[in-house]
């Protein structure tokens, strides 16, 4: 609704894809889909088939972090591979990929293998406070005074 809100007004036409949730006209009528891992896995699927990859700009995945998961990881590395495999086997394909995740440990590792431009930053609009709870005591991380 976020993106529908900012994006309507100038014409660019933002749907979700979940579950069985499709807008009408499907995905030819959008500009921006937004999807869960399934769904864009399976819309990446048809558009293989349909011969409609060239239609695909960018692909941003959200929680890049993800991929560890032991359910749904499998599923965003499937929908990577593919787009890299077909990218390389295409050069007229022109997909750009961003992927997002503030607690990605590999990240150098991964960027490699999505031969990727890295971009990192420490910019957090909001502070970010650790503690620890020993016990009965909260203790703030940064200077090991207790707090509570």
């Amino acid at each position: 609704l976020y993106f529908q809100n900012l994006l309507g007004s100038s014409g660019v036409r933002v749907e979700g894809f979940m579950g069985s949730h499709a807008p009408p006209g499907g995905l030819r009528t959008v500009h921006i889909a937004i999807c869960t891992i399934e769904k864009a896995n399976s819309l990446i699927n048809r558009l293989l088939e349909d011969q409609g990859l060239d239609s695909v700009g960018c692909v941003v995945v959200d929680e890049l972090h993800l991929l560890g998961d032991p359910h749904r990881g499998y599923l965003l590395e499937l929908l990577l591979t593919k787009l890299k495999y077909m990218c390389l086997k295409d050069k007229s394909l022109k997909i750009q990929v961003v992927g997002m995740s503030a607690t990605l440990p590999n990240i150098a590792e991964l960027a490699a293998w999505l031969d990727a431009a890295l971009y990192v930053t420490t910019f957090r609009p909001i502070p970010l406070t650790e503690y620890l709870k020993v016990n009965s005591g909260v203790y703030d991380v940064s200077t090991l005074k207790l707090i509570y």
